[in-house]
């Protein structure tokens, strides 16, 4: 996903919780590049992320599904959030009818 300001943000599912995360590199990032911002963490909510949107850079939605423990959710961040930061919005739960929810968009 890019940004207005050509920001590239991406997910990475890892295999667990503790090892999921968003990455964030700047526009044009090109080779073995450090992220200009990780969103990783137990209190992210973020659990083998598949899909990830973004609302004009305001905020960042991001779809996990943890496969293992079917805990499926939509996390919702700041639009510059950075390291284990706590969602601003969860969607999960039986009744939001999710099943392995794997893309976004607007």
């Amino acid at each position: 996903m890019i940004d207005p300001g050509g920001r590239i943000y991406v997910t990475n599912s890892g295999t667990s919780a503790a090892t999921s995360s968003i990455t964030v590199y700047e526009s044009g990032a090109s080779g073995n590049v450090t992220p200009i911002r990780t969103i990783a963490g137990a209190t992210t909510g973020l659990d083998q992320p598949q899909g990830i949107a973004l609302d004009g850079g305001q905020r960042i939605y991001a779809a996990s599904s943890a496969f293992t423990s079917h805990l499926y959710r939509i996390t919702v961040y700041p639009g510059n959030a950075n390291g284990d930061v706590a969602p601003v919005v969860t969607l999960a739960g039986t009744n939001t009818g999710l099943s392995v929810p794997s893309q976004l968009a607007f």
